[in-house]
């Protein structure tokens, strides 16, 4: 990995594997998404891609996006979005599913 990272999520789509938040050793937030690439035995950092949360659950649904919940900033106050990471175009948007309450979702 280009950064450090622990208590982060990790989930495969396609031949690709995406190591998505968490913390540093020094426990600071880590707010990028790095895949890698079995066939090149290489990470690349995202760029252009910012998540912001600390702590998050992911579940991948539909062979294509990577569906992101239960984040929580670095204060502790959990987000009450749910975002969406399309893994072919790389892209992380807001989800159109509205209101859906997540705040009592927890990081598995």
């Amino acid at each position: 990995m280009k950064h450090k990272r622990m208590q982060h999520a990790l989930v495969a789509v396609g031949q690709d594997i995406f190591a998505i938040g968490g913390r540093t050793t020094k426990f600071d937030p880590v707010s990028s998404i790095e895949v890698y690439s079995p066939q090149q035995d290489q990470w690349t950092l995202l760029d252009g891609v910012s998540l912001g949360p600390e702590s998050l659950s992911v579940h991948f649904v539909d062979g294509q996006n990577i569906w992101l919940f239960g984040l929580r900033s670095s204060s502790g106050s959990m987000f009450s979005n749910v975002l969406r990471f399309d893994a072919e175009t790389r892209s992380l948007t807001q989800s159109l599913l509205k209101g859906l309450v997540v705040a009592d979702l927890r990081p598995c």
